[in-house]
């Protein structure tokens, strides 16, 4: 048994009462995985406790709960079947957390905190409900850039911790705000300035050549359905992604990656033409 154990296992003695094995917070949220428990640890959010397997051999733990140690965190270990179970035989890696689930971002202060930057992007998600996707979306967000996820309430999948494990532990740090209505919230973005593109298989401007500078809302539609009928009305363009193979589109989070890769790329395009001039 490692020191970090025993020095563990007498605190967990002195809060058994506080925390239940099983039931977390009413407005907690669960991450697992090392990769994105050590996200969160990294992160300003509120973490109500770590739980860690008692037999962990091979598992390098200990730099995590050094971590945990270091921000005064109540840590549990649990057994095989118990750890499992809390994450619903997700892949554990032996690790997870409880944390206070963060404030819901209110997008008119996002708006507000933007209104300097000329040239950004946000991300708008129509009716996405598979956790897989939802994930894989933020984390492209995340990693090239964009500056929140905007998602309806209904038909929606919104921060679980599937999304969290997929994104990679980004669900943690990229805003994610919940909407009522996409169709006004487009709106609302065209009188702030947007212009929105929606992502299409049939849409006439082509990505490649589409101009993507400005401030532009990305509009990715549900996997199987695509975009709203009344979100199609509502985008300035519908751009699509030219293909060469017989596979008839890719799904929504590939062609997340893609559109935002080549928005990144047009962003140091500019940038190098502008200095070299």
């Amino acid at each position: 048994m490692s020191v970090i154990k025993r020095d563990y296992l007498k605190k967990v003695k002195l809060t058994e009462h506080f925390f239940n094995r099983t039931n977390p917070a009413p407005k907690s949220g669960l991450v697992y995985g090392r990769r994105e428990v050590r996200e969160l640890l990294g992160c300003s959010l509120h973490i109500e406790r770590v739980l860690a397997l008692e037999q962990r051999q091979g598992s390098n733990l200990d730099d995590i709960l050094n971590l945990a140690a270091a921000r005064g965190i109540p840590v549990r270990f649990l057994t095989k079947p118990e750890l499992d179970r809390l994450t619903a035989r997700g892949v554990h890696q032996g690790i997870a957390a409880y944390y206070e689930l963060p404030v819901q971002p209110d997008l008119n202060e996002i708006l507000a905190d933007l209104a300097s930057s000329s040239d950004h992007n946000l991300i708008i998600l129509d009716g996405l409900e598979d956790p897989q996707n939802f994930g894989a979306v933020v984390r492209s967000a995340e990693v090239f850039g964009s500056r929140a996820v905007i998602y309806p309430r209904r038909r929606a999948v919104g921060l679980t911790p599937v999304v969290v494990k997929v994104s990679a532990g980004a669900a943690l740090r990229m805003p994610l705000i919940e909407v009522y209505n996409i169709a006004q919230i487009l709106k609302t973005l065209k009188q702030a300035g947007y212009w929105i593109y929606g992502l299409d298989p049939a849409g006439r401007t082509d990505l490649w050549t589409a101009d993507l500078s400005g401030k532009i809302g990305f509009v990715f539609g549900a996997e199987g359905r695509g975009l709203a009928r009344l979100t199609k009305e509502r985008c300035d363009f519908l751009i699509s992604i030219k293909q060469v193979g017989r596979i008839g589109s890719l799904n929504v989070s590939a062609s997340a990656a893609v559109t935002l890769a080549e928005w990144l790329r047009q962003r140091h395009q500019s940038a190098t033409l502008s200095t070299k001039q």
